[in-house]
């Protein structure tokens, strides 16, 4: 997994939006995304290099972090399928709640079973 600096470094001079992102996700109080309040609306005003970097972070760091589902579910990129199947598969009991999000994700997007 790659450190939050070296995603950042991608992005050259990081719009107002992208720093929303960073503060909503990753650099900001957890709260913000236990409570559900992170910014969705970031996804539609997200552009080119910042929006790549911000998925491909998202993606690779996903685990069993609801938010981080949600956002896969806003921007439908093909690569959180099998990361979401594998949540609903390998997750622990414990996690009943986000393997059931993965699950409805999935199943909302791809018909999945």
């Amino acid at each position: 997994m790659k450190k939050i600096n070296e995603y950042i470094k991608l992005v050259h001079n990081p719009s107002e939006d992208f720093n929303t992102f960073l503060n909503d996700y990753f650099i900001g109080n957890s709260m913000i995304r236990a409570r559900g309040e992170e910014d969705k609306s970031v996804w539609s005003r997200l552009k080119g290099n910042e929006l790549e970097v911000a998925k491909q972070m998202l993606l690779d760091n996903l685990g069993h972090d609801c938010a981080y589902m949600d956002a896969i579910s806003i921007f439908k990129d093909e690569r959180g399928i099998p990361l979401l199947k594998k949540c609903v598969e390998t997750l622990d009991d414990k996690y009943c709640y986000e393997r059931l999000k993965a699950a409805k994700i999935l199943y909302d997007w791809i018909g999945y079973s």
